[in-house]
Order: structure tokens, then sequence, then C-alpha cells
């Protein structure tokens, strides 16, 4: 929830960018991403996503790229 408050707002055009990109990974278009944003380092590699607060260099790993595509999906859902 931090990263999507944190980093993602409510920017439908960063939503947008976050559901491209996990998309491109998840149907091997790409094999490896990273951007900072605002708070947060996002790491797309194979279909592992890792996302690193930049303040308190706490991180989660996600292991399923079509439950991230789902969450981001919902928040874009919230934003429209």
């Amino acid at each position: 929830v931090d990263f999507l408050e944190g980093d993602i707002q409510r920017s439908l055009r960063s939503v947008n960018e976050y559901l491209t990109i996990a998309k491109n990974i998840l149907h091997n278009k790409m094999k490896h991403w990273e951007g900072t944003s605002n708070a947060h380092t996002v790491i797309f590699n194979n279909n592992e996503i890792e996302i690193i607060n930049e303040f308190t260099d706490e991180s989660i790993i996600l292991k399923n790229i079509s439950k991230f595509i789902e969450i981001l999906e919902g928040w874009k859902n919230i934003l429209e």
C-alpha cells in the first residue's frame, strides 16, 4: 500500500506505466526493468518483483507478477 500511495499516488499515467512493464515481463517481452520513483525502487526480474523503500531500506519480493497486475488494476479502478 505504501508503494501505491507514495509512488503511484493518483496518477493514471504511473499506474499504466507499471501495468505495461509488468505485462511485458509476464509475456516475456522484457526480462528486467528497474526504476526509482518518489520513495521506492522497483526491480522486475523475470517473474519476480522487488519493491525497496528508499527511506527505510525495507523490501518485499513478490513472486507472482499476475497478482501484482491484479493489484495495479484494482488501484487503477479506484482512481478512475
